[in-house]
């Protein structure tokens, strides 16, 4: 992935219709929320990672970074998983979760595949103990459970989290973190409040297309270093 300065909004180019990074998981209705956050989020930081200079991703890539940085979970099973599997992107397996990460394109030429997913109705079990990480150079995010954000809403904001605070460190730490296969854990809080964003290294301010209000906090992240304390 270019590394690029910290971004912490974009706006849609006018008069072109949006573009999104398409995700598609696996519906297998045996994972948490917070399984399916974890693996949305170290699957799309692998995916921009493995995006090479000058191809046709790397094109498609920036023209996404030029607007809104759209991220939107479909679910899939069956046939319909296995078509997506055609469409230009990675499959990763995260925390007993699939999900295929697709090249981002505009959201009035989304592949038929990737058009036919379902984006609501996505079923995951109860949970609310944090998912996994290692004590290497680490991250954790923290979604906003006071928000009563779906699932995929929440995996989306844990995604975004991943992606900025890819941005946001230095050379080192990025390559460390790379190195160490992106190690983060996914919890939630009741609230997010003013300290929380605070110390945290990023915050998801929402724009409020779907599910709440505009500038939301549906997520933040806090960069732990190379101790992973």
């Amino acid at each position: 992935m270019t590394k690029q300065p910290f971004i912490s909004a974009h706006k849609d180019p006018e008069d072109e219709s949006p573009w999104a990074l398409q995700c598609v998981v696996k519906d297998t209705k045996d994972f948490t929320g917070l399984q399916l956050a974890h693996a949305m989020a170290v699957s799309v930081a692998s995916f921009l990672d493995s995006i090479e200079p000058d191809t046709e991703r790397s094109k498609a890539y920036q023209r996404w970074m030029n607007g809104r940085i759209r991220k939107i979970l479909r679910r899939a099973k069956n046939a319909g998983w296995d078509a997506v599997q055609e469409v230009d992107g990675e499959t990763y397996e995260i925390d007993g979760v699939s999900i295929r990460v697709l090249t981002p394109t505009a959201m009035d030429a989304i592949p038929r595949p990737v058009a036919k997913c379902q984006v609501s109705h996505l079923t995951t079990l109860d949970n609310t103990v944090a998912t996994h990480g290692s004590l290497a150079p680490h991250l954790k995010i923290y979604t906003n459970r006071s928000l009563n954000m779906s699932a995929p809403k929440a995996a989306v904001a844990a995604a975004h989290v991943a992606q900025l605070m890819a941005m946001k460190l230095t050379d080192e730490d990025y390559t460390a973190w790379k190195e160490a296969s992106f190690p983060l854990t996914v919890s939630s809080l009741g609230e997010i409040t003013d300290f929380v964003e605070s110390v945290s290294s990023v915050a998801v301010h929402d724009a409020g297309l779907t599910e709440v209000v505009p500038g939301s906090i549906t997520a933040v992240g806090i960069w732990t270093g190379k101790t992973g304390q």
